[in-house]
């Protein structure tokens, strides 16, 4: 999943879950708690941890930001 804010786009992924996982939270702010940060082809990527190694928040400070910037 790619997620963008004002500093740009970072690319998340799993090897463990599957996208439908991920489909309610479409177009909404999200938090990750606890990523692991892996370099590839020069890039940044963050990779979801096994289990309960990461949680996605969607009540977080600075997430009315996120809404104005994508609604611009």
């Amino acid at each position: 999943m790619k997620i963008v804010d004002r500093t740009g786009i970072i690319q998340v992924r799993s090897w463990n879950h599957s996208a439908s996982t991920f489909e309610h939270l479409v177009d909404l702010p999200i938090r990750i708690n606890r990523v692991r940060v892996a370099g590839f082809a020069n890039a940044k990527v963050g990779e979801l941890l096994d289990a309960k190694g990461s949680m996605l928040v969607t009540k977080f400070d600075g997430q009315d930001d996120l809404i104005k910037f994508w609604s611009e």
